[in-house]
């Protein structure tokens, strides 16, 4: 399965796909975010903890992946 996903993360608009494959011998999924941000206060504030940040941020990707027989966790 592909899917085109949007989220909203500390009011910078995301966009991208998640990809899970469940017919493979070890089942995978990938999670693909990114966005082009222009003021990344908030954004940076939020992932770092830290005040007092401004600026611009030209672009941010977040990819994550994993594969492997469960979801369940250990």
């Amino acid at each position: 399965m592909r899917a085109p996903i949007g989220a909203t993360f500390a009011g910078v608009p995301l966009t991208g796909r998640l990809d899970l494959d469940t017919a493979a011998a070890t089942p995978a999924f990938a999670l693909e975010l990114g966005a082009r941000v222009r003021r990344s206060g908030d954004l940076a504030r939020v992932l770092t903890g830290a005040t007092g940040i401004d600026g611009t941020l030209g672009r941010f990707d977040l990819r994550l992946g994993g594969r492997g027989e469960t979801l369940a966790p250990s």
